[in-house]
């Protein structure tokens, strides 16, 4: 009776271990996904008929669903398949002492601003 309560006890204190190293690495991925993207924003469903297999918005035009947009102003919209846009711009950064350089002709992340020192 004592050896099953020792096993049961280490099974469960094994469980504890992996719980809290998959919940340590889903919340280390998700600050390393925040961090890469600026900002991030989301466009509802648009409910209006018409474009079937699109997701579609005033601010992005008809996106095929699962596809991306290169928007202006260094801005990338990805269209989910629950027919939701997801936007992506680039984050505040701090140019103190330094020149920022953009250049708008490269796609998202590539056009947001750097610091040149």
């Amino acid at each position: 009776m004592l050896k099953n309560q020792y096993c049961s006890l280490l099974l469960t204190i094994k469980t504890n271990c992996k719980m809290k190293f998959v919940i340590f690495t889903f919340v280390c991925l998700c600050v390393i996904v925040q961090d890469s993207f600026g900002a991030l924003s989301q466009i509802p469903p648009d409910k209006t008929p018409g474009h079937p297999g699109f997701c579609n918005s005033k601010e992005t035009g008809p996106i095929k669903r699962g596809g991306a947009k290169q928007l202006p102003n260094c801005v990338v919209a990805w269209c989910n398949y629950d027919a939701s846009i997801t936007l992506a711009s680039c984050g505040v950064v701090s140019f103190e002492g330094c020149k920022k350089v953009q250049d708008f002709t490269k796609p998202y992340p590539d056009c947001c601003p750097k610091a040149e020192c």
